[in-house]
């Protein structure tokens, strides 16, 4: 938890060596091919990946696959790749994942979202395996988990095994995109992959090899960004993630990924106690702490 009282001062030799540390931390202690260099870019999954999650705490949802698997690491570049199987499609369907925002509990109370307000785009790096061309799309749905209130964003795979890269601009307005409804980017359930082969297949494949999410503002190399943009940038993901996970009915933040039902003292404490500065920057209108501290009973004073 990067501690927002030191973080407020200026920046003093301790400050300085406390925020190297945690810097490294955050961003050395993985192998160097595992990271990249730009901090602007948010791993969801990628090759260091080594349980069936993505780094939002959620699973991959089967969907209408065959079956997916996470690949054992390559021998010489210790990457794994998600390997999923579209089985026998006829001519004129399509076959989907998902990838979830949380795990999941016996009940919608249960569920939790994640904010894709905040990026700029959504990467994704992929390979057919299929042989057929694929018509492919991305498909975000909001807490509503429903279709009617969704967005999709559409790209065409060539019958072809070379790696893709496709960028998603999450500016509904561009012309990829086809918009049911107002979904709510802020509050994001799922992110589906649609893949429908151009003609009938009796197998095939796709593997996906990276998804990420790229923060505005354009790269912030880790080698050459001087420190106090690389800790604004760390503390101002950190208090999104928190304050986006917060319950709308009663402002709490849920104890982790899978049970929005039990409420963590903790985080929702370090949210309350980021607040101020979270509003002096602009990260937050004022008026919403305001509702959230009264919510939970702390009264209007200490936002006023």
């Amino acid at each position: 938890m990067l501690d927002f009282a030191v973080y407020r001062l200026h920046f003093s030799q301790t400050a300085r060596m406390g925020f190297c540390a945690a810097t490294w931390l955050a961003l050395g202690g993985a192998p160097a091919w595992a990271v990249s260099r730009d901090l602007a870019v948010v791993p969801l999954f990628d090759g260091q990946r080594s349980e069936f999650l993505n780094t939002w705490g959620g699973a991959w949802g089967l969907g209408s696959m065959q079956s997916i698997r996470l690949t054992s690491p390559d021998a010489q570049s210790g990457r794994r790749v998600l390997f999923v199987e579209l089985g026998q499609v006829p001519a004129g369907e399509h076959r989907y994942l998902q990838c979830f925002a949380s795990g999941f509990g016996p009940s919608p109370e249960y569920y939790q979202t994640r904010n894709l307000a905040r990026y700029e785009r959504l990467h994704v790096g992929l390979q057919n395996m299929t042989r057929a061309a694929l018509r492919c799309a991305l498909q975000v749905k909001d807490y509503r988990d429903s279709k009617s209130q969704s967005a999709t964003y559409s790209f065409d795979l060539p019958a072809t095994k070379v790696a893709v890269s496709i960028d998603a601009p999450l500016a509904l307005a561009d012309d990829h995109w086809t918009v049911e409804g107002h979904p709510d980017l802020s509050r994001v359930l799922t992110i589906d992959f649609l893949f429908e082969p151009s003609t009938a297949i009796r197998s095939g494949q796709v593997c996906l090899n990276d998804v990420s999410l790229v923060e505005p503002g354009g790269p912030v190399n880790i080698d050459s960004s001087p420190l106090p943009v690389l800790v604004e940038r760390l503390a101002r993901r950190q208090w999104d993630a928190l304050w986006s996970a917060r319950s709308r009915s009663h402002g709490m933040i849920p104890n982790n990924s899978y049970q929005a039902t039990d409420a963590g003292l903790n985080t929702t404490a370090a949210v309350l106690w980021m607040l101020p500065a979270a509003i002096r920057r602009d990260w937050v209108h004022q008026a919403i702490p305001v509702a959230l501290a009264s919510i939970i009973g702390l009264g209007r004073r200490g936002f006023q």
